[in-house]
């Protein structure tokens, strides 16, 4: 699994991270799921943008360390089938990274009810957070309306991302 592109390897490097890199993870993470890598190599570490201004929106820096889930990210595995793995912290405590046995990556706000897919690869999902681009706002089952970057994402959205069209 490649972990960094052209864009975010500079910023990871600086950061004091290398290829050698390696800590101790919790005994609580699977060594199958994706997220043992990205901690194996990232935990500890706070990779941080370069601008607080980003192509769509606000950029975030990234704290990196394990946080066992919560009832709101276990309804969430319930709901995508998928084992999700906390890796990361927005700079300013925000939101939560979370890793899924499928590859994927999403963020969940600490602030309010938001649950949003923040890109299909870990490298991905960094260097859209590294750069400021949005994230694609998620419906819980229930959820008939979500809130994210200031605007109101209703039911038939296309900017809404559905994990029941999802193709893998």
């Amino acid at each position: 699994m490649e972990l960094l592109t052209p864009i975010t390897m500079p910023l990871a490097l600086a950061a004091g991270w290398s290829p050698e890199r390696t800590v101790e993870l919790a005994p609580a993470i699977p060594l199958v799921h994706p997220a043992a890598q990205i901690l194996k190599q990232f935990s500890g570490l706070v990779v941080r943008a370069r601008a607080e201004a980003g192509v769509e929106c606000g950029t975030s820096s990234l704290s990196f360390g394990y946080e066992p889930s919560g009832s709101d990210i276990l309804r969430w595995e319930r709901t995508l089938d998928c084992k999700l793995i906390h890796v990361a912290e927005t700079d300013d405590g925000s939101s939560a990274l979370l890793v899924g046995t499928c590859g994927r990556c999403f963020g969940n706000s600490g602030i309010h009810f938001a649950f949003y897919l923040v890109g299909e690869t870990f490298a991905q999902a960094m260097e859209n957070l590294l750069v400021g681009r949005r994230s694609r706002p998620m419906l819980a089952p229930s959820q008939q309306f979500v809130m994210l970057y200031g605007s109101r994402f209703e039911r038939g959205n296309p900017l809404l991302w559905s994990h029941t069209h999802d193709a893998r």
